[in-house]
């Protein structure tokens, strides 16, 4: 049973899967919370309250979570001439390098450099 305001788990599930189709169609362009709600057709609190029920965090951190994806991948295929840390951070909304480059860090246990350097022969993500 769900409290008053509260959106049921299959509601929020299809909320979140929504929003996340969104995010994939538009995680390279500056993506605001309003521009996420008028795509699918719901409001702020709805999808906040959806996010953190479904995925324990708000819409804009999987945005971000989805954007430090989409480097990653980025950053495997380049290599070390295929471009530079910097512009493919930038192509996926990344403003502030330096927070960037430690978040990025703190997620994947190594600096973007690194990533880029590595040589990967597979195409799967490490």
């Amino acid at each position: 049973m769900t409290t008053p305001g509260e959106p049921d788990r299959c509601t929020a599930a299809a909320t979140v899967c929504l929003a996340e189709a969104y995010f994939a169609a538009h995680c390279d362009e500056p993506v605001t919370l309003a521009a996420v709600c008028g795509g699918i057709g719901i409001g702020a609190r709805e999808l906040h309250d959806a996010f953190l029920q479904v995925r324990g965090t708000t819409p804009m951190a999987a945005l971000r979570e989805e954007r430090f994806d989409r480097v990653r991948l980025a950053l495997r295929s380049a290599g070390p001439e295929g471009g530079t840390v910097a512009t493919i951070a930038r192509q996926w909304g990344f403003r502030h390098l330096g927070r960037f480059s430690t978040a990025y860090a703190g997620r994947f246990g190594e600096h973007p450099a690194e990533t880029l350097e590595r040589p990967h022969t597979d195409g799967a993500p490490a």
